[in-house]
């Protein structure tokens, strides 16, 4: 008994949380902060509510905790202030650095009451300057204060009253931020690697001069360009409805989301109006602005992408910041850009938007002089791949950003995620510090009609403190107004993606797993493209995977396009007679097998249909599909006059004893030959 009695104590000793008294009262603590601090406050907090100052709402549930306040001055122009709370007995003897958003001036204290509860020594900075104006840029040295200095300097500061007030510092440092938060978490793990030992970065502004550039582009090609290019939000809702259409699967698609929007190529041209303007269709003017805005940012000079546009399936969100900002009724442009521009580049409130110049202009935007000896893009620019450092020493990434983010595009820290990749000699290497995760259908850090809620810092704990590595974060959706459908899914390391696995709940993520889907191929030809009518002939095959259970004997194909170009001529297969003829739906021939079945129009119908479908497991695996169409009429696509091919869209589905439907849906480019069309 008195061995399991002092084994009792030894274990209860090492959980002990440790306590404030072991080191520097909270009260003597200004001592601690580094030289030339001003405007130091110091206040024991008791254990329950604290109101924040600047707030009216109460914190509730906290632990007693030591509050240190003070503004911090590392050059003569900076005024940093930084907020440390300190658990008093619940220490956990971990540090928690919590990121901001936009240009805020201001701290984050809900992230850091959550911090608090769970044990954690915890910090926030006004990032250098108070609200939301670049009237600070007036003194160079605010603008890498808001960059990189401001978190790195309140970082060192924290360490440092934590080593004071308890004795020791902490064992173990975390970050965590989204959208500015996750820019500067990649900024500390580029410049500052000893900072942190686990990074958490979400939907990163990390090219901040850029997108600065490019949020000005959604809006000087949308509703700052003109009434007629401005986008309601019923169009947008029209919108993203046909995308979903167009391109959404199954399962996801009328969940309101894409699981990859990269894969969705759906031209906006496609619902032009005929006539006028209605409820249904967009503008001539409207569809041009759709397609800068997918596009983005582009110099007019050298054709050189300055930032990447938005993705598919996004839409009906733009309006949220960057489509149709106002001030005293007149179109500006969203986000932080009208006031990066107005007092930080050009420090002229009434400067002309319209008279940006995306070459010279955008030039000067990242070379402009901040402090220190450096640029704007030096001192505010997150691009640096090279994480060697924070490797070596041990250090952890976990970047996310929503496929629908309508504020920071995804495709930023997709091509990041690539960069980081090729510095670090490819993605084993890669994965085993830094991982990506991809959030269907979510917005800008939260929202959305997909899995948007979700814990990327539990999973960072077990992999800085045991070793395992993320392969899945759970993530969930509470119905809202994006997406009734309450339903989870896992949320999987680039460039896996959750796929179902053919049986179970669909709204249940245990039934789907993490893996890497190749997009099918089609191996085809279409003859006598331009000859007579019902003088054409098509001939496509392909593989593809679906996940069973599959019974072609009581299947219906349904045939929707084939050889469609998105802009241009439209339907190039076409009748006999050259009117449309799809879709059309077929059920299978007699002799149909369970995995094996032929679909087929009646004998002597003209054009004639025959689809040979093959599975090869009945439970999910591949499918064998080759389509023949004879005496069709086959139209040039109007592309092939300028280019040597063509983007067409072939689509079919499967569904009827198939679980869940099977849906083929491809666009790729054919090749422009004479008389015919035909796959590389």
């Amino acid at each position: 008994m008195v061995f399991i009695g002092l084994i009792a104590l030894i274990v209860s000793t090492l959980l002990l949380p440790a306590a404030g008294l072991a080191g520097t009262p909270c009260e003597d603590l200004a001592s601690a902060l580094p030289p030339g601090t001003i405007d130091v406050t110091t206040q024991s907090v008791p254990a329950g509510s604290f109101t924040p100052p600047g707030s009216t709402t109460p914190l509730t549930n906290l632990p007693a905790f030591c509050r240190v306040a003070a503004t911090l001055t590392p050059t003569p122009d900076s005024l940093i202030g930084v907020e440390v709370w300190m658990p008093t007995t619940t220490w956990n003897q971990k540090f928690r650095g919590e990121g901001s958003g936009g240009s805020a001036g201001a701290f984050s204290f809900d992230p850091m009451a959550t911090a608090l509860r769970l044990g954690y020594a915890t910090m926030s900075t006004d990032n250098g300057h108070k609200g939301q104006a670049w009237t600070f840029a007036a003194q160079p040295e605010k603008v890498n204060d808001f960059g990189y200095r401001a978190f790195h300097e309140s970082t060192l500061a924290a360490k440092a009253l934590i080593a004071a007030f308890y004795g020791t510092g902490p064992r173990l440092s975390y970050y965590v931020g989204c959208s500015q938060g996750g820019h500067h978490g990649l900024m500390e793990a580029q410049r500052f690697p000893a900072d942190f030992d686990g990074i958490v970065a979400g939907d990163p502004g990390h090219d901040w001069t850029h997108l600065m550039i490019g949020e000005l582009w959604t809006g000087i090609v949308s509703h700052m360009k003109s009434p007629e290019t401005d986008l309601p939000q019923a169009k947008l809702n029209l919108l993203t409805q046909k995308v979903l259409a167009a391109c959404g699967d199954p399962i996801n698609g009328p969940l309101g989301f894409l699981v990859d929007p990269r894969r969705c190529a759906f031209d906006p041209a496609q619902l032009t109006c005929t006539a006028g303007d209605a409820p249904d269709c967009l503008t001539p003017a409207q569809v041009e602005s759709v397609k800068q805005i997918y596009q983005g940012p582009v110099n007019p000079r050298s054709g050189e992408q300055i930032f990447p546009g938005f993705k598919r399936g996004s839409e009906n969100a733009w309006r949220q910041v960057l489509v149709g900002p106002r001030l005293n009724g007149v179109p500006i442009p969203g986000g932080s850009s009208f006031q990066f521009f107005t007092n930080g580049i050009f420090m002229d409130p009434n400067y002309d938007f319209h008279t940006f110049d995306f070459d010279s202009d955008a030039q000067f935007t990242d070379d402009k002089r901040a402090g220190s000896g450096m640029t704007y893009a030096e001192a505010l620019d997150a691009l640096d791949p090279d994480l060697k450092a924070f490797k070596q020493r041990g250090g952890k990434l976990i970047m996310y950003h929503g496929f629908a983010d309508p504020f920071v595009t995804p495709q930023s820290s997709l091509d990041y995620y690539s960069r980081l990749t090729d510095a670090s000699n490819g993605p084993e290497e890669t994965t085993d510090f830094a991982r990506l995760f991809m959030v269907p259908g979510m917005w800008h850090c939260a929202g959305g009609p997909g899995p948007s809620i979700f814990d990327p810092f539990a999973p960072l704990t077990r992999w800085v403190e045991q070793g395992i590595a993320p392969d899945r974060i759970i993530g969930t959706h509470t119905p809202n107004a994006a997406g009734p459908v309450a339903f989870t899914r896992p949320l999987c390391p680039y460039p896996q993606e959750a796929t179902y696995n053919g049986r179970g709940d669909t709204t249940d993520a245990a039934n789907y797993s993490c893996k890497v889907v190749v997009p099918p191929t089609l191996q085809g030809k279409a003859e006598k493209v331009g000859g007579a009518a019902g003088s054409g002939k098509v001939t496509i095959s392909t593989k593809a995977s679906f996940s069973g259970p599959i019974d072609l004997r009581n299947a219906t194909l349904r045939l929707q396009q084939v050889l469609v170009e998105q802009a241009g001529a439209g339907e190039l297969v076409r009748g006999s007679g050259g009117a449309q003829f799809l879709p059309i739906q077929l059920r299978p021939q007699p002799g149909a097998k369970a995995g094996q079945a032929v679909f087929a129009t009646v004998a002597g119908a003209l054009p004639g249909v025959t689809i040979q479908v093959k599975s090869t497991n009945s439970d999910g695996g591949q499918l064998q599909l080759s389509l023949k169409i004879e005496g069709a009429t086959v139209v040039q696509a109007a592309g092939c006059a300028t280019a040597a091919s063509v983007g067409l869209r072939t689509r079919l589905t499967l569904d009827d004893q198939v679980d869940p439907a099977f849906d083929l849906n491809v666009e790729q480019p054919w090749q422009c030959k004479k008389g015919e069309l035909k796959t590389p």
